[in-house]
């Protein structure tokens, strides 16, 4: 520790560092002083003077920029009193002349003293830090440089070259009351003197036993009072990912169900507390760190589907109102479907989950590309819903009225026609206006009108019916595909439609694709479905184009009865092919051995994503329903 020696111990520093390292002239072996120039006679009268180079020390400064610093690594010692930091002003002066020579006058040369200033110049130019390691090259050699009293000291002497005016360098002379002399200014900072004043050393800060509750009497005393000092924090969510349960993936996309993790990423997220806000929902989570808080999404009744606000907040229980929030960032919670199942009669879909329905208006399951609303849905509650299947998806044991082949144009009397129709056991009366010759397309147009025009009472079948042809034979099937079908009384429009003889064996077994709009392009080079009717499965061949459904529904037919299937009979319903089997038995495809894609590619078997919406949010589960069943 520097005392009242340090202002000293730099000035015998410079000496010492001076006398080891100049250059001196030949023969010249000059001495170093500290102090003020002395007075010599040449200052009334010119003499000889021998070589000398004098550090004169005169002024001292504080330094303005550690005038209040502790000395760092002492400071934790105590509160004491910063030590004085002070800036040396020195004046460096050379003397050494020579008489010229059978000079009458007593004229003196001095350019041994330049020779000596400008050695003197070059030392400290060279050495502008004065280190400990900074070791004498003259004997005896090898000993420190530095005083003794400015060693161990955090600050080190250095030596700048300060530039004075000449008129600052004559006051110094004029005050001495000395002849000017050439010098040369350097300064020499920064050296500390500490202070002797006596350091205050606090007492220890403790904790009480309790941060909370009041100190008991018999508790020891506390070492000190305490000081308790929360962080500011300001937390931030850059990202958001989530989790999947149970054991999924992380996924990078902010949707997430009940039972799900959300992943938050950002900066100061952790704290002594830290809660998810997942809308007005507080969850506590489950891993906090700064960079990544987790925490699962509960079953509560305050967890909608829906686009939520989540936020971060961190609190410190100690400091009441401590509470940091985080960005809001956006999360759509959506339903959860975790299985479907195929029930019926009539077709329908189970499906279990969480959050499927709500009270909230709106909402909807879709199944392939066919569109439930909610309305359909059937004991709907936040995990079970029953939701029909659309007709527009595969189906078999289509149950359907068949007429036989009308043969072309049939020719209708001017007056009221009747069809008795009994679907799902609901009887109506269908009233068709046939007039003139029509065509069999038109006949199955008009027919389809007038059933749909007898109820429009959901699920009794009439709505939903569809007048379908195979070849020139009509085909009624009710609303549902599966519906019961039959005639409810004999009526002359029958025998008229081709429909009044005996059923086809086949007219309860039929089987429907699905939509095919727009026409489907195969993808096989060879198309081959596996067709399965009863006991008989065999490889039937489809054509690689077609320009219509009609096309492809009479290819389909005689490739089937060309494979063994004899009397099975091909149509079109709306966009949809309808096959009736030849005999009573169930009618099925599937993908071959060479060929895995025309099946699918042609709706005739196939597994159909399930989706259930709610509130504008979709289900993200990897849910299929394989049809038909």
């Amino acid at each position: 520790m520097a005392d009242f020696h340090a202002i000293g111990g730099a000035s015998a520093t410079l000496r010492t560092l001076l006398a080891d390292r100049m250059d001196f002239p030949d023969g010249v072996t000059p001495i170093v002083t500290v102090g003020p120039p002395a007075f010599s006679t040449k200052d009334v009268n010119p003499r000889r003077e021998d070589p000398r180079v004098n550090v004169f020390l005169y002024r001292v400064t504080e330094n303005a920029f550690l005038q209040n610093q502790q000395i760092p690594g002492r400071e934790l010692s105590g509160y004491g009193h910063p030590p004085l930091s002070v800036n040396l002003h020195y004046l460096v002066t050379a003397y050494g002349n020579a008489q010229v020579p059978d000079d009458h006058d007593a004229l003196f040369d001095d350019t041994i003293a330049h020779y000596l200033l400008g050695s003197a110049m070059r030392v400290l130019h060279d050495t502008p830090i004065v280190t400990e390691q900074l070791l004498t090259i003259r004997a005896p050699s090898g000993r420190e440089i530095l005083d003794t009293s400015l060693r161990g000291e955090f600050e080190q002497v250095k030596l700048t070259l300060e530039p004075l005016t000449l008129e600052d360098v004559t006051k110094v002379w004029t005050a001495l009351g000395l002849r000017f002399r050439l010098s040369a200014a350097y300064v020499a900072n920064v050296v500390q003197i500490e202070s002797e004043r006596q350091r205050t050393y606090p007492r220890p800060v403790g904790r009480p036993l309790s941060p909370l509750d009041p100190p008991l009497p018999t508790d020891p005393p506390a070492p000190g009072p305490m000081v308790y000092v929360p962080t500011l924090q300001t937390p931030t969510i850059t990202d958001l990912h989530v989790v999947l349960a149970p054991g999924g993936a992380e996924q990078a996309y902010p949707y997430a169900r009940v039972g799900d993790t959300l992943a938050l990423m950002g900066t100061a997220l952790s704290g002594l507390v830290t809660e998810v806000w997942v809308g007005d929902l507080s969850i506590t989570a489950g891993t906090a760190k700064p960079t990544r808080v987790e925490a699962a999404l509960p079953d509560d009744a305050q967890l909608q589907p829906g686009l939520v606000a989540v936020k971060v907040t961190v609190s410190d229980p100690h400091v009441p109102g401590s509470r940091f929030d985080s960005n809001d960032t956006p999360l759509m919670v959506v339903p959860r479907v975790n299985a479907v199942a195929p029930i019926g009669p009539p077709r329908a879909v189970a499906v279990d989950g969480v959050r499927l329905f709500t009270g909230v208006a709106g909402g909807e399951t879709v199944i392939g590309r066919a569109v439930v609303p909610r309305e359909s849905y059937a004991n709907p509650s936040q995990t079970h819903i029953e939701v029909p299947l659309p007709d527009t998806l595969p189906s078999r044991r289509v149950r359907a009225l068949v007429g036989a082949p009308l043969g072309g144009p049939v020719a209708f009397a001017v007056g009221p026609q009747e069809l008795d129709l009994v679907l799902s056991g609901v009887a109506h009366t269908a009233r068709p206006y046939l007039e003139g010759t029509l065509e069999p397309a038109e006949i199955a147009a008009t027919l389809e009108a007038a059933i749909h025009d007898v109820s429009d009472a959901p699920g009794d079948g009439y709505a939903g019916a569809r007048v379908a042809l195979l070849g020139t034979g009509l085909a009624i099937v009710g609303g549902g595909l599966t519906n019961p079908i039959a005639f409810g009384g004999a009526s002359p429009l029958r025998n008229q439609l081709g429909l009044g003889g005996a059923q086809p064996a086949g007219a309860a077994h039929a089987f429907v694709s699905g939509a095919l709009q727009p026409l489907p392009t195969l993808s096989a080079g060879t198309p081959l479905v596996q067709a399965t009717v009863g006991g008989v499965i065999a490889d039937v061949a489809v054509p690689a184009a077609f320009a219509s459904l009609e096309e492809l529904a009479a290819a389909l037919e005689a490739a089937m009865t060309g494979a063994g299937f004899a009397g099975t009979r091909v149509g079109v319903t709306r966009s949809q092919l309808m096959v009736v089997p030849g005999n009573a038995a169930d009618v099925s495809f599937a993908a071959t051995a060479a060929d895995s894609t025309t099946v699918v590619e042609l709706q005739l078997h196939g597994r159909f994503p399930v989706r259930v919406r709610a509130q504008g949010a979709e289900s993200i589960d990897d849910a299929t329903l394989e049809l038909p069943q």
